[in-house]
């Protein structure tokens, strides 16, 4: 029995050390290159990371741009993207937020301390 319970117990401790989304798992490409920083997917607005610095955000590490909701909904239907323009933000796990300007995207790593 005791053997039992720490099999589970194990089981429980590998399946949290590996938790991330189905987003992270399909689309590894729209993840950040380093942790602790964030990935972004921009659709129909085209952000770079010069604008970003110019803001004050230097925790972003990989841009990804699609020019228009139809591309973004072929190349990542998970997403369910539904605004153009969308902005999606990610981080090793998958997705954290999203939005649909760079002011809303500016809010809400401020509000993470960014």
């Amino acid at each position: 029995m005791k053997k039992f319970i720490l099999i589970v117990i194990l089981l429980l401790m590998a399946a949290c050390t590996t938790e991330t989304d189905q987003i992270a798992d399909q689309y590894p490409e729209l993840l950040p290159d380093e942790g602790y920083q964030y990935g972004l997917l921009t659709v129909g607005e085209d952000i770079t990371f010069e604008e970003l610095r110019d803001r004050g955000i230097g925790s972003i590490n990989t841009i990804n741009y699609v020019s228009s909701l139809e591309r973004a909904d072929e190349r990542y239907p998970l997403l369910e993207l539904e605004n153009d323009p969308e902005l999606v933000l990610l981080d090793e796990n998958g997705l954290v937020t999203r939005v649909n300007s760079l002011e809303e995207l500016i809010e809400e790593l401020d509000g993470e301390g960014e």
